[in-house]
């Protein structure tokens, strides 16, 4: 019979039991982890990675023995698992030893965006086993580059075609990645002509910096062909933002067109006093008589007591006082002609000009928007043999650009009897 005192010693017994089997479980539990291989991962250096669409990835780590019976590793398992599709097994083999390494830098990941996980698992020889991931977050193409684009403006963004020499400006806007964060820290400008090498335009390192800007100038190739222009920003990372354009590069005519020995004369000689800039052509103002003959002269010449020698347009007053005749031509025939004194060009420059492209590179830009040069008769150097000028005729839709070279000055006994002789090279229509 059971009597309550047993019972409750029963009781004393079972639980200590229960208690002794279960320490025995649990320390049977940390045995086996115990006895479970290690995996230590050295590529990638995080178990997180942010790639682009197939780029290619070193995977390499080192797997060791944990059992105390002393087995070897038995098995390596690598799969690649992407987004909710199946398991892909990559390698599968069997392995001896202690140790285990492993490195293979030609793992590619997925060609599309989305999230890819490649397991390692090592096995012992009593099927323990231990795993170890490394998840890539897959973006599109060039998302992880520096952002480069070209500068809106005048300047080249795309192909195009152009005349040899011609000047081109150039220009763009750089900018740190937002997805790594990963400072700027150089800019490059390279161009490539044909099959020659490639030529370093611009090339600069620099601090970190979130944004960068750069202009600078050219000119086309001087012969006919294609050349290649790469522009290559760099993060603090190596990872590179590069945009390029071709120019391709044709060999035309002059685009300009070049006189000599052109005569004016002032107001009391019987040399033409006006002159048509792009026709090359000059008029005795007083021979002319229809609105069409007016608006064909772009610029006048006369020489007076106060104001000197004088480059005018035909819209001005001084004109109209100089010469009557124009001012009863009417506003509307009366031409506007942009004039301006160049004293750094000289004349071996403005003879050396033999295209449009150098014609242009030599005006270094805008005439200005000043219609009268006036060298002023107190002024004794301000009109000589060997001055340049630059003009700008205007019509509608536009205009065209040339340089005056002053080559004799033949003063009379009095002003109004000046003449002088230059040459003129100018844009052709």
């Amino acid at each position: 019979m059971i009597t309550k005192k047993s019972f409750a010693s029963a009781i004393k017994f079972t639980v200590l039991a229960l208690f002794i089997f279960g320490i025995t479980i649990s320390c049977n539990k940390e045995e086996d982890e115990v006895k479970n291989p290690t995996i230590l991962v050295t590529l990638p250096t995080s178990p997180n990675q942010l790639v682009e669409v197939g780029d290619l990835f070193s995977l390499a780590f080192t797997a060791e023995s944990n059992s105390s019976g002393g087995e070897n590793l038995s098995r390596f398992l690598l799969t690649s698992r992407f987004m909710q599709e199946a398991a892909e097994t990559i390698v599968d083999s069997a392995i001896s030893g202690k140790s285990f390494t492993y490195l293979n830098d030609t793992l590619r990941v997925r060609d599309e965006v989305g999230t890819q996980v490649f397991t390692i698992t090592i096995y012992s020889g009593s099927e323990a086993k231990k795993s170890a991931s490394v998840t890539f977050d897959i973006l599109a193409d060039n998302a992880l580059n520096p952002i480069i684009q070209f500068k809106p403006g005048n300047y080249i963004s795309g192909n195009t075609t152009l005349e040899t020499n011609t000047p081109i400006s150039l220009g763009i806007n750089a900018e740190m990645n937002p997805n790594t964060g990963s400072k700027l820290a150089g800019f490059t400008v390279r161009r490539k002509y044909e099959a020659t090498s490639t030529q370093i335009v611009f090339d600069t390192s620099f601090a970190a910096k979130s944004q960068y800007t750069w202009t600078g100038s050219s000119v086309a190739h001087p012969n006919a062909g294609n050349e290649l222009w790469t522009f290559t920003v760099t993060d603090s990372t190596g990872r590179k933002g590069i945009i390029s354009f071709t120019i391709t590069t044709e060999t035309g005519g002059p685009g300009m067109s070049s006189y000599t020995g052109l005569i004016l004369g002032s107001t009391s000689t019987s040399e033409p006093h006006g002159i048509n800039l792009t026709e090359g052509i000059t008029y005795n103002l007083e021979d002319l008589t229809m609105p069409e003959e007016y608006k064909m002269v772009d610029l006048v010449y006369f020489q007076d007591f106060t104001q000197g020698h004088c480059l005018v347009s035909p819209k001005q007053n001084s004109a109209a006082l100089a010469y009557p005749a124009i001012g009863s031509w009417g506003a509307d025939n009366r031409k506007i002609t942009y004039v301006a004194k160049k004293p750094t060009i000289t004349a071996a420059q403005f003879n050396g000009i033999e295209t449009l492209s150098a014609l242009i590179v030599t005006l270094g830009g805008n005439v200005g928007t000043t219609q009268f040069y006036y060298s002023e008769i107190t002024f004794p150097k301000g009109f000589e043999v060997n001055d340049v000028f630059a003009v700008e005729t205007t019509y509608a839709g536009g205009g065209n650009q040339g340089l005056m070279l002053i080559t004799e000055i033949n003063e009379g006994t009095f002003p109004a009897e000046t003449t002088i002789k230059f040459d003129l090279k100018i844009e052709n229509d």
